[in-house]
């Protein structure tokens, strides 16, 4: 039986997952990547765990967990839930990029890395800044 499940898992991770997980954009491979990090044995999602695992708010995230919704990889599973539609997609999703999986209930201590879709800006060039500033004569 479980030769059977790996067998599967490896033919949905070799063409459909990962036909899938190349289709979203960065943003949603971070929402996605945030979710697997939080996921429960069944895909569920809650909203306060993935704000949590990714220190993004859930407006944050509004536009890729709809379009996410629209492509068939999440639902939304009642208010402040979101699932996989997936079986074993959030095990793919950790596999290839590496996360690890804190599971459901994600303690407070827990500070896991900024999502690494997050945009960052440059911090200003300027005279205090420590960016070196060229000459001037």
């Amino acid at each position: 039986m479980h030769a059977a499940q790996a067998a599967t898992a490896a033919s949905l991770a070799g063409g459909m997952f990962r036909g899938r997980w190349a289709k979203a954009s960065p943003m949603e491979q971070a929402l996605l990547s945030g979710m697997a990090t939080v996921a429960g044995p069944d895909g569920m999602v809650t909203t306060s765990d993935l704000v949590a695992a990714t220190g993004r708010s859930t407006p944050q995230w509004s536009l890729a967990r709809r379009s996410l919704i629209d492509k068939g990889l999440i639902e939304s599973n009642g208010r402040g839930t979101l699932r996989f539609t997936m079986p074993t997609f959030a095990e793919f999703v950790r596999e290839i990029t590496g996360i690890d999986h804190l599971g459901p209930g994600l303690p407070a201590a827990a500070t896991p890395p900024p999502c690494p879709a997050t945009p960052r800006r440059p911090p200003p060039a300027g005279p205090n800044s420590q960016t070196p500033q060229p000459p001037t004569h």
